[in-house]
C-alpha cells in the first residue's frame, strides 16, 4: 500500500475513533489482549466484514479511579 494512501487511511480511522474498519468501513471490529510497554498499550484488531487486520496504538494520558492500598508499608515513590 502507497505511504500516502496509508496515512489517510488511518487519518480516518482515527477521526472516526476507531469504530470502523478502515478497509471496508464495517463496525464489526473485534480486539485481542492488549499488550503495554512503557507508556504505550498495543492490541490487535480484526474485522468481521472483510478479514482485515492491524494494531492499535494507545499512549498513556492519565490515571484515574485511584485507590490507595489500606497497607499502610507502600511508600509513595515521587515522581522525578
Amino acid at each position: 500500500m502507497m505511504k500516502s494512501t496509508e496515512d489517510a487511511m488511518v487519518a480516518e480511522y482515527l477521526k472516526a475513533d476507531g469504530t470502523r474498519c478502515p478497509f471496508c468501513l464495517e463496525s464489526d471490529l473485534d480486539g485481542e489482549g492488549v499488550e503495554i510497554e512503557g507508556g504505550f498499550a498495543f492490541q490487535r484488531i480484526h474485522c468481521g466484514g472483510c478479514n482485515g487486520s492491524w494494531e492499535d496504538k494507545y499512549r498513556l494520558i492519565d490515571m484515574v479511579n485511584i485507590h490507595a492500598p489500606e497497607d499502610e508499608t507502600v511508600a509513595h515513590v515521587p515522581a522525578e
